[in-house]
């Protein structure tokens, strides 16, 4: 759930409970605009600060493994990803493709 300042990580359990979890990596002090599953089971949270790709704990490597921030003074306003590509509005006027695909966030051209 993603709120002005902050985003929690909730799981529903057997009981239909929503229990807030931890996620390693994942940030929890800033509004998340986009989150979901890339390839090899990754997550990808999107916030106005960066784009994070996170490894979940049953990964060998959990936690943050790449993270990809815009140029310093801009930031990140909307966001629109697939299971290998995001693409970010920066600066409310410039469009950034990024790789997500190879466990890695690279920016493309």
């Amino acid at each position: 759930m993603s709120f002005l300042n902050s985003t929690r990580v909730v799981r529903v359990t057997p009981d239909a409970e929503m229990v807030q979890e931890e996620l390693e990596g994942f940030l929890n002090d800033s509004q998340t605009l986009l989150s979901g599953n890339v390839k090899a089971n990754l997550i990808l949270q999107v916030t106005p600060e960066s784009v994070r790709l996170i490894a979940p704990p049953q990964h060998i490597q959990a936690g943050l493994i790449s993270e990809w921030k815009p140029p310093t003074g801009q930031v990140i306003s909307v966001a629109a990803m697939n299971g290998t590509q995001c693409l970010v509005a920066v600066g409310g006027k410039t469009l950034v493709y990024l790789d997500v695909g190879s466990e890695v966030v690279r920016e493309v051209g």
